[in-house]
């Protein structure tokens, strides 16, 4: 047997280990980490992360009415929209992972009353970030583009044409960013589009690393173009809220900064432009529902002395009354110069009822919209899916909609919105007109940031020919019934998603989710955009 003698090991060769033993230290920190990261997601997902994926896609297609009708609206597929959300499960490493792509499956529906309720150990911090820079849609001759409409930059002016961000086409960009995006309405899209150009929320879609975002811009009078690298900077407040009492300001709040207001309610301003002879009513919502800081902040600017409410009638409605008494005091005692009456919905989230205001509008009754609840298969199979959408019923609505689930019915009668009687018959859904002793002429400027009851105002008035619709079309999206189904995960706790299982009707018959009234002449925002509307309505 040979013998192997052992030499000493020259420097060279001690130091040639040394480097082999350090490049094997790095490489377990960087394994290490990567290893325990991926068990944060098994935690939540667990091994078999396919399985469990489609088991939540089977019980969200057994509970949500109609789910492939938010991506077809958007020139989708759901099954594309989950294609994406598949990768995101199968491929999450971290706890973010987990929660993004939750947030991606919620997107899938494109819903815009869809939610997702998360344990609070997936919620990530928020962080809301912005560029120098402000972003509005327009057409073009038919064609999209997105324009420069504010800048902070010395580099950027306003008017620039997007060319790419972060080396991707507006078209592309659109498109990722649709994961992102939880509504149906291919309006409300390019409008969020264009406010994600420049700004970023860590709750919304994972933040880009590093903090900054890559324009290209041409100049559509010279032809020259810019490129040019902007940092994500932490941004707390909304970007542009001229009154910071009231919640609905958003980007539109610009078209009234140099107006003031003459009569001012909980849920309204009222505006005089004395050049066109109109009284412009800007509604920011139909909900009464305010929790003590929000009511307290928009009684700074009230036009009226609050009253009390009576012992038998709840707040929110006695609120609404209140409202609408002292509008109608208003109008009929406004300067009779004014012949037009400008309601402008375009910023309007939805809330209660409509047909209160739609009374003051109207000049004779007129057809109101109408509901049909669905018994999809996971409200006819889970008992707690069943009492989360009934809380939207109760009383009696309620124990019938239970009886007929009981029974085995596919659907429910249609319903009023406006109830009389306990179950909503809809013989209800006719409203009556207010006289105002003196005749306006009467339109709605319409966008799609007015959703929910917004849309059901949208429609009534243009369904009933009681004026013309201006803008852009309403979000199409009423969902009247939904509630919150739970999904477990491997670990055993739960999170929620909204599901919608019911559809509203119309006053002409027609669906309205998906399908908002639609102005004559669609027209998208630019410099001086009211007036320009203003100064149509006179010319009509």
């Amino acid at each position: 047997m040979k013998r192997v003698s052992r030499l000493p090991k020259t420097r060279a060769s001690a130091w040639s280990s040394a480097r082999l033993l350090a490049r094997a230290a790095c490489v377990l920190v960087l394994l290490v980490p990567a290893a325990a990261r991926a068990l944060d997601a098994d935690v939540w997902l667990g091994k078999d992360r396919a399985a469990l994926f489609d088991s939540y896609v089977k019980d969200i297609r057994d509970g949500q009415l109609d789910p492939e009708r938010g991506a077809r609206r958007l020139g989708s597929t759901w099954d594309a929209e989950l294609a994406r959300t598949r990768r995101r499960f199968i491929q999450a490493v971290t706890t973010a992972d987990v929660y993004y792509a939750l947030l991606s499956l919620k997107n899938s529906l494109h819903d815009g009353h869809g939610d997702l309720s998360v344990p609070r150990a997936l919620t990530p911090p928020r962080a809301r970030y912005r560029t120098a820079l402000r972003f509005r849609p327009e057409r073009n001759r038919g064609a999209l583009r997105f324009v420069v409409s504010a800048s902070t930059s010395v580099r950027v002016s306003p008017g620039l044409i997007l060319l790419s961000v972060d080396g991707l086409t507006p078209q592309a960009a659109l498109d990722a960013f649709r994961e992102w995006h939880n509504s149906s309405s291919p309006e409300h899209l390019e409008f969020e589009f264009a406010n994600w150009l420049s700004a970023r929320d860590s709750r919304d879609e994972p933040l880009p690393s590093p903090l900054e975002v890559r324009y290209a811009l041409r100049d559509p009078v010279s032809g020259s173009s810019v490129t040019v690298t902007l940092p994500l900077l932490r941004h707390e407040n909304d970007f542009d809220e001229p009154e910071p009492f009231i919640a609905y300001d958003r980007p539109l709040g610009l078209d009234y900064r140099d107006w003031k207001p003459i009569f001012c309610g909980l849920n309204y301003r009222v505006y005089a432009d004395p050049d066109s002879g109109a009284l412009v009513l800007r509604y920011f919502s139909f909900e009464y529902r305010f929790d003590f800081r929000d009511l307290w902040n928009r009684m700074v600017g009230l036009s009226y002395a609050p009253r009390t409410l009576p012992e038998n009638e709840g707040a929110g409605s006695g609120l609404e009354r209140f409202d609408l008494e002292e509008l109608e005091r208003f109008l009929r005692s406004a300067d009779p110069r004014y012949k037009t009456l400008l309601v402008d919905v375009r910023e309007n989230n939805g809330g209660g009822v409509v047909e209160g205001l739609l009374s003051l509008l109207a000049t004779r009754p007129f057809r109101l919209t109408t509901n049909r609840w669905i018994y999809t298969p996971l409200l006819r199979r889970d008992p707690a899916f069943l009492d989360a959408v009934l809380r939207m019923a109760g009383g009696e609505r309620a124990a019938f909609i239970r009886a007929q689930v009981g029974r085995g019915d596919k659907r429910s009668p249609i319903f009023s919105f406006t109830c009389s009687s306990p179950l909503c018959r809809a013989q209800e859904a006719v409203g009556k007109p207010v006289p105002l002793g003196r005749r306006y002429r009467m339109a709605v400027l319409s966008g799609p940031y007015c959703v929910s009851s917004c849309d059901q105002f949208v429609s009534v008035f243009a369904d009933n020919r009681m004026g013309p619709v201006l803008g852009l079309p309403s979000q199409g999206e009423s969902s009247p019934a939904r509630g919150e189904a739970r999904f477990k995960m491997a670990n055993g706790e739960s999170f929620g998603l909204t599901l919608g299982i019911a559809e509203t009707f119309r006053a002409n018959g027609q669906p309205l989710e998906g399908n908002p009234a639609r102005p004559a002449d669609p027209t998208y925002p630019s410099d001086g955009y009211l007036r320009r509307v203003l100064a149509s309505l006179k010319e009509r």
